[in-house]
């Protein structure tokens, strides 16, 4: 079995100003079976740095990291476990993501803070529209802007 964290040689790049940036693809047999629909709303604003690290840092707060995570970050990465806590990794779940979003709603002032922020949408249920996280699950990676503020997730899916 291959290792699920290996990074693919890609011959595909684009040159940005911050450097060479190659181009991966995802193997289409193994990608999530269900298909979840996401509508785009240009009305609503994007969210500040502050607003987004001060959900991101929450949401953070109300996740884990699997063991598995941590047996890589520690063996295949070499971290040691004050760089994993500090850095802040996570795994981001398959389920139970609502659980997650409710609980960032309930530290937050309210559900209209997640308008705004990527990676939550509401979706209907058959109790109503609810809070819930999009993207794949794996390990996540806190991006950071250059003021150490929380400004998005980079997804290990592997």
């Amino acid at each position: 079995m291959p290792n699920l964290f290996e990074l693919v040689p890609s011959d595909e790049y684009i040159d940005m100003t911050m450097g060479r940036q190659y181009k991966h693809y995802l193997d289409p047999d193994e990608l999530p079976k269900t298909n979840v629909e996401i509508m785009y709303d240009e009305s609503i604003d994007n969210k500040s740095n502050s607003h987004l690290n001060a959900v991101y840092r929450t949401m953070i707060e109300e996740m884990s990291l699997s063991s598995d995570h941590l047996f890589h970050l520690r063996n295949v990465r070499h971290f040691s476990d004050k760089e994993i806590q500090l850095r802040q990794y996570r795994t981001k779940p398959n389920t139970n993501r609502h659980k997650i979003a409710k609980a960032v709603i309930s530290r937050v002032s309210d559900q209209n803070d997640l308008l705004g922020v990527p990676g939550f949408f509401a979706k209907e249920g058959t109790y109503g529209s609810y809070w819930t996280m999009a993207g794949a699950a794996g390990l996540m990676i806190p991006f950071r802007s250059i003021t150490n503020e929380i400004t998005g997730n980079l997804i290990n899916s592997g």
